[in-house]
């Protein structure tokens, strides 16, 4: 193995930077390769977190991170590789949101629990390798995946996979980029344009919870990305 790190900006939608930025393949490139690392920080402090487990990590290690890094109110003194963090539990449906969409998912959780459902709300830092344990537990209830990637091919698909591979029948939703090239916007309109605003998001999660049956659905597995943009 050998020891070095890349560092990805501009991860997700480089909002400012034109449409020739977007950073919105590279899970697709990094998961497959053998032995490769991919971690997505939810901030500035759980980035800063991963560049100092960097410098004793001995393997390939890539790091994503957005243009518009902010601080949350968690804070975050160290990273633990692998493991994932839960930041706000609930039983009706789990939330895996990855790097920026992290703060999303903190608002998306909110709305629903307007609605009554109370959704589990998951950091998922560690891309790869999954933690396979939190994945395992969680199996008992519906999966939703939150990214600034494209679906295919991204965080979204590799949950797929792993429920798959060990025939968990479960009750999935990726929200993630369709395929299709992203134009020019501010982050807020690129979001609405593709149906990752939190209340626009929470309003699908409403209907595929009443699509599956029940809160606590999981007999069968389904799949669904946000459809084909509009325009800006």
């Amino acid at each position: 193995k050998w020891p070095v790190t890349f560092l990805l900006d501009r991860a997700g939608l480089s909002a400012h930077d034109g449409e020739t930025h977007h950073g919105v393949f590279d899970f697709a490139e990094l998961i497959p390769v053998p032995g490769m690392t991919v971690l997505a920080p939810r901030d500035i402090q759980e980035l800063r977190a991963m560049v100092r487990f960097s410098q004793h990590f001995n393997g390939p290690l890539a790091i994503r991170y957005g243009r518009e890094s902010i601080l949350m109110p968690q804070k975050c003194e160290s990273f633990t590789l692998g493991k994932w963090e839960v930041l706000k539990e609930g039983k009706d449906v789990a939330v895996l949101a990855v790097g920026s969409m992290v703060r999303e998912a903190v608002s998306c959780a909110e709305i629903l629990a307007q609605d009554g459902i109370h959704a589990e709300v998951v950091n998922c830092s560690t891309v790869k390798p999954l933690d396979e344990a939190c994945l395992l537990r969680l199996s008992d209830r519906p999966v939703v995946t939150m990214e600034e990637h494209l679906a295919t091919g991204g965080f979204g698909s590799y949950v797929d996979s792993f429920y798959a591979a060990r025939q968990k029948m479960v009750y999935r939703l990726t929200f993630g980029i369709p395929d299709t090239f992203i134009q020019h916007g501010s982050r807020g309109k690129l979001l609405k344009y593709l149906g990752l605003l939190p209340e626009q998001m929470a309003a699908r999660i409403v209907r595929f919870l009443e699509e599956t049956g029940s809160k606590h659905a999981g007999e069968e597995t389904g799949r669904c990305c946000p459809g084909d943009p509009g325009t800006l």
